[in-house]
């Protein structure tokens, strides 16, 4: 009998340097993400103060997404880290709490540090993201119901 032929996927680097900028950023010792037959787990060392920090959650990343090019932001201006607040993990983008809500935020507000500003649902579990500064939205890069990569732009805001 012969061997079965099988279709070997590779995990592109920027997903893997994805998934340590988000240990780094979160104080995570270990990360595994799996997607279909492809399975990623990586553990770095830190100080014994933050390693037993854990997040018991699976992202799921989309494995068949091309390069990001500029063509994909909404914005005609180019939107740098200063001027934006991008999404903190994968999942899908949602203005409000609710289908029924009004927006968590609309152009032209002024929002706080720690107000939420729009949610981002990955594997069924809604997540808060909250704004970093204060600040006023000018425009809202990021489309109800669909999805967003990590580091993504969400929000372009002039801090206040």
């Amino acid at each position: 009998m012969g061997k079965a032929n099988r279709t070997k996927s590779t995990l592109p680097i920027q997903y893997v340097e994805q998934i340590c900028d988000l240990m780094e950023e979160r104080g995570l010792s270990e990360v595994e993400v799996s997607q279909g037959e492809i399975s990623i787990r990586v553990r770095r060392d830190i100080p014994s103060a933050t390693a037993n920090r854990t997040i018991n959650q699976e992202l799921v990343l989309p494995l068949n997404i091309e390069q990001s090019d500029e063509s994909n932001l909404k914005s005609s201006e180019v939107t740098t880290a200063e001027d934006s607040i991008s999404s903190p993990m994968p999942g899908i983008f949602y203005c409000a709490p609710s289908p029924e809500d009004s927006p968590f935020v609309q152009v032209g507000d002024t929002v706080s540090i720690g107000d939420t500003i729009c949610l981002i649902e990955a594997m069924k579990i809604f997540n808060e993201v909250k704004a970093e500064v204060d600040c006023e939205i000018l425009e809202i890069l990021g489309s109800n119901g669909e999805p967003v990569e990590f580091d993504q732009p969400l929000f372009r805001i002039k801090k206040n």
